[in-house]
């Protein structure tokens, strides 16, 4: 599936008019019926079926009409219900209005949000803004937008958005004040890269892709899904043995933070890495040895948690280093942190309180071979922003997360996003189950043992994103929620199994 971004998708279309020499007018004919024969498709409405088109304005409005008029000529009984100016139609708009009345269609104006009763309905469809959405509906808009909800749920009838379910920022996927909550979304040319995000996804439903001529075969778009499809995955010979499977080093934990630097090195063990080294302050890591017998612990220091003190460690001899789960935020920690990462010879994950360290030090560049996973809270302490600012554009801060960083650059949540400098990759696996205590952890974990067994970074973040969210997967298809960041790191060979050996 193509994914687009808005301007992406204005260019595309300009680009076809002009190098085909025909008006746009004609692609809106061709994304109206595609949106019909869809429609046609799925439901196969019957003859005389009462079909409800909510139109708008612009050229999201004029997609509506068409697919109107292709449904009366198919005998259906249509009503066309127009918010908004009359007056401000487009043009390609009010042309397809005119046909459509033509056609024998009837259209009521609706001005101020004075919605008609709609008695009898097998069908909506919502053309009622489109991509362009970048504000919050207006009151009119956001009654519209509950009506429609309402007489669906009333009806039971499919709700059919054409390209953008109205309220979702095509960009973003983030919902401006409320958003129609569709069966089907039919996307005009290419899917924008909203609708794979949530909150979009909630009000998307099924999500069908109505190929236009202006779409190139070889088109590549500015961002990517993260799928089984497209991942890189470790392989292992019938030579292989635990010295070529890599040696991860986790700094991590400090008294009463033990169980983040345990759920680390665990996961690294069951994402493959051949050798795990547990590195603790010395009063932390006398509570855990022998808790993950398959991990090497070396105590470090003499006190509860890292001091500058620490920065003489041999960093020397890993493939790969996660540093940050669980050693906390005292002064002399987070100075050790920052050191830290500029003594690191290979590649390695920062996340967690080694992002807090980071955060600190305002200005402060990462090497290109360095992995951070921040969720929110740390992405905003990272880029001095707050909570609401990320959720309102998760694209673009997690670009300034590179940006700022230097880091390929990783955004939990939903959906977590990954960046390393060209294009924006969004995950498709995971779901709420991750919001636990200790996942983020063992994310770290995994993305570390990867990196160790030779996957470049942007590629270890890639699949460590996709195999941590189909693990979480496999355990909420088989428990629901309430499974533990323990059990997504025992679920991982399974999933490995599934995808490499069988």
């Amino acid at each position: 599936m193509r994914i687009v971004n808005t301007a992406e998708m204005r260019a595309l279309e300009k680009a076809w008019s002009e190098s085909a020499q025909r008006p746009l007018i004609d692609l809106m004919e061709q994304a109206g019926k595609a949106v019909w024969d869809t429609i046609e498709k799925i439901y196969a409405p019957h003859t005389g079926a009462h079909w409800v088109v909510f139109a708008g304005s612009g050229n999201n409005g004029g997609d509506g009409y068409v697919a109107a008029r292709y449904a009366v000529t198919a005998g259906m009984h249509v009503t066309v219900i127009h918010i908004g100016d009359p007056q401000k139609m487009t043009a390609d708009t009010r042309t397809n209005y005119e046909r459509f009345c033509a056609a024998g269609g009837q259209v009521t104006f609706a001005a101020g949000g004075q919605l008609p009763e709609i008695s009898e309905v097998h069908g909506i469809v919502d053309a009622l803004i489109g991509i362009g959405l970048t504000a919050p509906l207006r009151s009119h808009l956001l009654e519209t937008v509950a009506a429609i909800n309402a007489t669906a749920k009333k009806r039971d009838c499919p709700v059919v958005a054409i390209d953008v379910p109205t309220g979702v920022n095509a960009d973003t996927g983030n919902v401006m004040g409320d958003a129609v909550k569709a069966s089907l979304t039919i996307t005009i040319g290419a899917a924008k890269q909203g609708l794979r995000m949530y909150p979009a996804r909630i009000y998307v439903g099924n999500l069908q892709v109505a190929d236009l001529a202006m779409t190139k075969a070889d088109f590549v778009g500015s961002t990517v899904l993260i799928t089984e499809k497209n991942i890189t995955w470790p392989r292992r010979t019938p030579l292989s043995h635990k010295g070529t499977q890599g040696h991860v080093a986790v700094f991590a934990g400090c008294v009463g933070m033990e169980g983040a630097a345990l759920l680390c090195a665990k996961a690294a063990l069951r994402a493959g890495a051949g050798k795990v080294t547990l590195f603790m302050p010395k009063n932390a890591a006398r509570n855990v040895i022998g808790h993950i017998p398959e991990v090497m612990i070396k105590p470090v220091g003499d006190t509860d948690f890292f001091t500058l003190k620490d920065t003489e460690i041999d960093v020397s001899g890993y493939d790969a280093i996660a540093i940050g789960c669980g050693i906390g935020r005292a002064k002399e920690t987070t100075d050790w942190g920052l050191a830290m990462t500029e003594r690191i010879p290979c590649p390695f994950v920062c996340d967690a309180d080694g992002l807090y360290a980071l955060a600190q030090h305002p200005g402060h560049r990462l090497p290109a071979r360095c992995v951070i996973t921040p969720h929110l809270g740390e992405a905003a302490r990272l880029l001095h922003v707050t909570n609401r600012e990320i959720e309102n554009d998760r694209p673009g801060y997690v670009k300034a997360l590179h940006a700022t960083t230097g880091a390929v650059s990783v955004l939990k949540g939903a959906s977590t996003l990954l960046f390393e400098g060209t294009r924006l990759a969004v995950n498709t696996t995971g779901n709420a189950g991750l919001a636990t205590a200790g996942t983020g952890d063992t994310l770290t974990g995994i993305i570390a043992a990867l990196l160790a067994q030779g996957l470049a970074p942007a590629d270890a973040a890639a699949t460590g994103i996709w195999w941590h969210g189909a693990a979480a997967d496999r355990l909420a298809e088989q428990y629901g929620y309430g499974f533990l960041a323990t059990e997504v790191a025992d679920t991982l060979p399974y999933i490995y199994k599934e995808q490499v050996m069988e």
